[in-house]
């Protein structure tokens, strides 16, 4: 015979265990900004005292270790997190810029940076592994300029990187693809610009986006959009521009892909507005405003977790922002602050890590130095371990 107290015990039980696998169901399908977070934490500090710095590189390995990377006078940094802990001291990987980290198998950091060598720029790559960081290996290869370099992992679990290059007397947009051995490089058809975006999606496709300028009807000198196109086996699609229906100015483009097989981008446009848009092929979504509230955005960053939510991150001067939708969303939720500085705050970046945590990092200036930071955000029901439930 079952004692009545054990009855409700056991309800309450299976009552609580339902509640919170529907709160992580909700959080798997990509949530509002706010819905299932816990707060941003104070600014922690992973490098200070340097004369300069641009943007760091974030990324979390399976142990939910934090990895960071940035450029400071000419050389690459790295300092690691374990989970829980707090930053290492940092350590000199290269000499080089423009860092683009990403993890691979078996938890091995690949970089790719720019770097000028006997007078001329090039893309280079690194990896890391348990023996440490490897030397340098040529990517571009190019007797031009070439700079601003991206990096994304293929559903094959392939390297694939763009980058922008010189040499023809333009600027182009250039791929590469790690064999293991070597790395290819070659321009990407029809595809003129700068500061490229790369993304792998699950079904193999890869997408490539850039900004250029293009003719405008209101402008006889042309607007800066942004361009995209992908590779399906070994061919390029023509451009699409992805920004044209706007007619403004922008910049600064982001791309990652999601769950859905579709590419989504964000950017910045004159007004200093962030701008969204997803789709592939011949069809996209008409671009929708993400920040629209008289604040003046910058360098925008973008991040697919779980293939559903999706993450935006901005600065504006002094404050860092960050809001959080389920990919294809056409209505934005009001951002959250992940950092308030009185210094100069910039060059905003994000990770996130296997069991939910959300970091976002940045640069900060002030009079008498510079330093790289960041600030975490951890989700409310993290569990993977379910109490058994019996109701009678």
């Amino acid at each position: 015979m079952i004692h009545p107290h054990g009855r409700w015990l056991r309800l309450i039980i299976g009552l609580f265990a339902l509640a919170a696998l529907a709160a992580v169901s909700t959080r798997s399908e990509g949530v509002a900004a706010g819905a299932g977070a816990m707060p941003w934490s104070a600014p922690t500090a992973i490098a200070v005292g340097l004369a300069q710095a641009g943007r760091p590189a974030l990324a979390y390995t399976s142990n939910s270790a934090e990895h960071a990377v940035w450029g400071s006078n000419g050389n690459l940094f790295y300092a690691q997190r374990a989970a829980g802990g707090v930053w290492s001291s940092a350590t000199w990987v290269a000499a080089g810029g423009e860092p683009a980290l990403v993890v691979g198998e078996y938890d091995v950091l690949h970089l790719l940076f720019s770097n000028q060598f006997m007078g001329n720029y090039d893309i280079y790559y690194v990896y890391r592994d348990s023996a440490g960081w490897s030397l340098p290996i040529n990517v571009s290869n190019t007797s031009g300029v070439s700079q601003q370099p991206a990096l994304t992992r293929s559903a094959d679990g392939k390297l694939h990187a763009a980058w922008s290059d010189n040499t023809s007397g333009d600027w182009m947009i250039y791929h590469g693809v790690w064999d293991g051995k070597f790395w290819s490089s070659h321009p990407v058809a029809s595809a003129r610009g700068q500061s490229s975006a790369i993304a792998g999606a699950t079904n193999g496709r890869i997408f490539v986006g850039w900004q250029t300028q293009s003719p405008s009807n209101t402008n006889p000198q042309g607007v800066w959009a942004i361009f995209l196109t992908e590779l399906q086996g070994q061919n390029w699609s023509m451009p699409t521009n992805i920004s044209s229906r706007l007619d403004l100015n922008a910049m600064g483009v982001k791309l990652v892909t999601a769950a859905d097989g579709q590419a989504h981008l964000v950017w910045v446009d004159e007004s200093r507005r962030v701008r969204y848009a997803y789709g592939q092929g011949a069809h996209w979504s008409a671009p929708t405003t993400v920040s629209d509230d008289g604040t003046e955005a910058r360098g925008p960053d973008l991040l697919v977790e779980g293939g559903q939510a999706l993450h935006i991150a901005w600065d504006e001067g002094a404050v860092a922002r960050v809001v959080s939708v389920q990919a294809g969303a056409t209505a934005w939720p009001k951002a959250e602050v992940a950092a308030m500085q009185l210094a100069s705050l910039r060059h905003v970046t994000l990770a996130a890590s296997p069991r939910g945590d959300l970091s976002v990092g940045w640069v900060q200036s002030d009079p008498q130095e510079t330093g790289v930071y960041e600030s975490r955000r951890s989700m409310m029901f993290p569990w993977r371990l379910w109490l058994p439930m019996s109701i009678r």
